[in-house]
């Protein structure tokens, strides 16, 4: 198991949880849309792939999805929150089941919630 530390936007609002990252600029490098709470996802309306990390609330990981396309749905019921990141990130940071995130809120832009 590792730790890693983690920048995100966190997106807390119903709305903004809903929209994620559809119709959104990519993500600056190594940074994670955090959508809290949350179990499930899908990519309806999005135009490229995204990685997708289901988290506990100890913020462990218990899921990851790597380059989930548009049009599809993930879940996984003990999940209480979710990353989205750029497709390939959860490869570049190496998250693994059972790794525990520490969640460093980014400065705010576009994508936060």
């Amino acid at each position: 198991m590792n730790h890693h530390v983690v920048e995100v936007y966190t997106a807390r609002s119903l709305l903004s949880r809903a929209r994620g990252l559809i119709r959104k600029p990519p993500l600056p490098r190594f940074v994670a849309l955090h959508l809290k709470p949350c179990w499930c996802i899908h990519t309806a309306w999005m135009q490229r792939p995204i990685d997708v990390v289901f988290l506990d609330g100890r913020h462990a990981v218990i899921k990851v999805v790597d380059c989930l396309h548009p049009w599809r749905l993930s879940a996984h019921r003990s999940a209480s929150s979710v990353l989205e990141l750029n497709a390939g990130e959860a490869g570049r940071l190496r998250f693994r089941t059972g790794d525990t995130l520490v969640l460093k809120e980014a400065a705010r832009d576009a994508h936060g919630g």
